[in-house]
């Protein structure tokens, strides 16, 4: 909000938010009332994203910010779209944590059937947890890229979908 108004043509008017309006205006004066009313702004919806973030932590959530490049953001519309066909797309978020959770459901599942590493003979995938690494019998030397998302090529490892 910017106040130009003359003293002499206006000397009663009220005072917005605590700023006179006895005197004329210059361009400075009416930056820095600006910046003051930009700042009560800024601060009110600072205060209100901490609240909103406090409420979000006592409920369990946790917020993560991610970067995607324009081809991965394609990408994330598509499925969005097309997991859910003759509905609403899925949200971003809500697709996200559905991923994540077929991910680790497919991990639990791919851990499950490992066995016992060759070499230590104990439990996988924790086997000698790099005590033999390097050994060519050892588990954790090779084998254990089946886990991996990608491989070296950068593809996804799904072979046993």
């Amino acid at each position: 909000m910017f106040c130009v108004l003359l003293p002499e043509l206006s000397p009663a008017l009220p005072e917005p938010h605590g700023i006179s309006c006895t005197a004329p205006l210059n361009i400075v004066n009416a930056r820095k009332i600006k910046i003051m009313t930009d700042k009560k702004a800024t601060t009110s919806a600072a205060v209100r994203k901490r609240r909103q973030r406090s409420k979000q932590r006592k409920d369990g959530l946790y917020r993560h910010e991610i970067a995607l490049n324009e081809q991965e953001n394609i990408m994330l519309d598509y499925i969005r779209h097309h997991r859910n066909p003759g509905r609403a797309p899925y949200d971003r978020t809500e697709l996200i944590a559905l991923l994540l959770l077929c991910d680790f459901e497919r991990l639990k599942r791919q851990e499950a059937s490992l066995g016992k590493c060759p070499y230590c003979n104990d439990e996988l995938p924790g086997g000698c947890e790099g005590l033999f690494k390097g050994d060519s019998a050892c588990w954790l030397t090779r084998d254990c890229r089946k886990l991996n998302l990608t491989s070296v090529t950068g593809h996804a490892n799904i072979e046993d979908e």
